[in-house]
C-alpha cells in the first residue's frame, strides 16, 4: 500500500486532500482512510511530521475559504458535523506523535 500521508501530501489522486484541493468534496471515506494510515504507523518520521502539519493547515485553509463571503471556494458537500471528522484526524495526529522515541 502507498503511504498514503504523501498521497495526501501531494494530492494525489483518490486522497483526500486530491477531493478536497482538486473537485472541492470533502470525501470522508478518503479522511478516515488518511486517520487509519497515521495511526497504524509503529514509528514516528520527522519528514511525515511536517507533511501531516502541512496536511492539516491546507485543510483548514480550504475550510477558512468555504466560509468566507469573498472568495469563491465553497466545499460542495461538507457535512455538518465536519469538526467531528477534523477532531478524529487531530486525535490521529495526536496518537502518531506520541510514539515520537519509543
Amino acid at each position: 500500500m502507498k503511504n498514503v500521508i504523501e498521497k495526501n501530501y501531494y494530492s494525489e489522486n483518490k486522497s483526500f486532500m486530491y477531493y478536497l484541493h482538486e473537485e472541492n468534496r470533502f470525501n470522508i471515506e478518503a479522511l478516515n482512510d488518511l486517520c487509519e494510515y497515521i495511526r497504524a504507523q509503529k514509528t514516528v518520521d520527522k519528514e511525515a511530521c511536517k507533511k501531516l502539519f502541512f496536511i492539516q493547515i491546507q485543510i483548514l485553509k480550504h475550510i477558512i475559504y468555504h466560509f468566507d463571503s469573498n472568495d469563491m471556494s465553497v466545499i460542495k458537500d461538507l457535512p455538518s458535523e465536519y469538526s467531528n471528522y477534523l477532531d478524529d484526524l487531530q486525535k490521529s495526529v495526536e496518537a502518531y506523535m506520541e510514539k515520537w522515541g519509543e
